[in-house]
């Protein structure tokens, strides 16, 4: 259903966020533009596991023209394994595991029509209003890459927002060429993650020193994440059939090297499902004194990552070694080993803490966070992309209710703030908890105020709904 007021809305940042916020925007007849400072069309493969929610299904459910392509794989039950090699189940759960790159293709194919080997054939149009060209519907939905964002102001006297981005390129003779373009939007979205440029130009004194104040908020949090895909046509059969349906985890305890393994299948190549051509997806979390990061954070090339060192760039000797580790000081039992020892090219990223801001909206709402730029989760309870696709609705519902960019200030501001920065905020403190619990198993008196934090803050928001504050819980 359009809108009263048809926007031109600006997104900061071209992911899973960005393309969710933009799918639910343009199909209320809004006018979008995804400025995404990646140098390449699409990003580069991530190949991570995600996990779908009940508001990803429900974004799905509503938005998604190739349904018929199957999206992820069913998870059954969480689950151990000993040192016998023999399961031991935990939990009976219902969850569909998918990929990250299936899924950012899967909303490329529905936003902008995208072809891919994931989504060959995407829909011809997209969704028109009435008297709109199917040409006109997709002149509505721009995805521009190597768009570095660097400012977003007022434009005085007209109620518009300028945005003015960087884009480098390379002339004939190698000379690298930097042009500045600026952009007008009514609304800007800053979708752009927990780097988030937009995040740091409003809530950092000036962007001179906003890189500083950011990386001074956002925190190694002691550990850091090992992943790896696994071809399931490598595995034996009995190994493959331990974690087929199943989230199968193990926790290590070690004083220096606290561990915890996680395996679930994700789909293979070009997004199959069919058994024989998925992968199983693994991630280890280990614990890591910060000294030792410059060491672990370089590739074969000699370069230091900050947070993420890219698949295949590890060097073959660390790998090595934490195999090693695994084996002889951890002492993983076989079935993870095997599919270690499988695992010949991984990618590394830390795990940080970037703690909930408390305001997510500026310029009288015209500029707001959604996603991970407005709340930056651990991974352990598989929510970010869940909160994405949520932060997706309610932007819709703002928008579509007051017109005007959301900015109708008063009960509407409050609640926009209650429902995203607080229940980022209980999510946030959640997702802390369980890391902790996950790699510092004894640690009892670490993990009890973690979890004390989380159930005082809901019980703080639930006090609010009963006492009759809010119309609604916070989650």
């Amino acid at each position: 259903m359009a809108s009263p007021s048809p926007l031109k809305i600006v997104i900061v940042g071209g992911s899973l966020s960005a393309l969710m916020q933009a799918i639910t925007l343009h199909q209320q007849g809004h006018s979008i533009q995804i400025l995404e400072q990646s140098p390449t069309p699409t990003p580069p493969s991530h190949m991570a596991g995600v996990s779908i929610g009940p508001d990803v299904l429900a974004f799905l459910s509503r938005y998604d023209r190739v349904s018929h392509i199957p999206l992820g794989i069913p998870a059954t039950q969480l689950q151990t394994v000993d040192h016998a090699g023999q399961p031991q189940p935990f939990l009976r759960i219902q969850r569909t595991m998918t990929s990250w790159d299936a899924l950012y293709f899967r909303l490329r194919a529905n936003y902008d029509g995208l072809a891919s080997d994931y989504i060959p054939n995407p829909p011809d149009a997209l969704p028109t209003f009435p008297d709109e060209s199917p040409s006109e519907a997709r002149a509505r939905a721009r995805y521009d890459y190597g768009q570095r964002v660097i400012d977003i102001s007022e434009i005085p006297s007209t109620g518009k927002l300028a945005i003015v981005t960087e884009s480098t390129t390379t002339s004939n003779n190698n000379t690298k060429i930097t042009t500045t373009t600026t952009h007008t939007a009514d609304l800007v979205l800053g979708a752009d993650g927990p780097r988030s440029m937009v995040r740091q130009l409003f809530l950092s004194p000036s962007p001179q020193s906003a890189t500083t104040n950011n990386e001074n908020h956002r925190k190694y949090a002691g550990y850091l994440a090992w992943r790896g895909i696994i071809h399931e046509s490598q595995v034996p059969a009995t190994t493959l059939s331990l974690f087929s349906s199943n989230m199968t985890y193990n926790i290590r305890k070690h004083p220096t090297h606290g561990s915890h393994i996680i395996v679930y299948h994700i789909p293979g190549p070009n997004g199959s499902i069919a058994p024989g051509t998925r992968y199983l997806n693994l991630c280890w979390y280990q614990n890591v004194a910060a000294e030792d990061l410059p060491t672990l954070m370089t590739d074969f090339h000699g370069v230091r990552h900050h947070t993420t060192v890219p698949r295949g760039l590890v060097p073959a000797r660390i790998w090595d070694s934490q195999r090693a580790l695994a084996k002889n000081v951890l002492d993983f039992p076989e079935p993870y080993m095997e599919l270690l020892r499988m695992i010949d090219a991984p990618f590394l990223h830390l795990i940080t803490d970037y703690p909930p801001m408390g305001k997510t909206w500026f310029l009288d709402g015209r500029v707001r966070l959604v996603g991970d730029a407005a709340v930056f989760l651990r991974p352990h309870i598989a929510f970010s992309t869940n909160q994405a696709a949520m932060h997706a609705r309610l932007m819709g519902e703002l928008v579509g209710r007051d017109g005007v960019g959301g900015g109708g200030g008063g009960a509407a501001e409050e609640e926009w703030e209650y429902r995203v920065a607080r229940a980022g905020e209980l999510h946030w403190a959640r997702s802390v908890w369980f890391g902790e619990y996950f790699q510092n198993p004894s640690l009892l008196g670490a993990v009890w105020h973690d979890a004390v934090r989380y159930w005082l803050l809901a019980a703080k928001y639930w006090v609010r709904y009963w006492c009759g504050w809010v119309d609604r819980p916070v989650v």
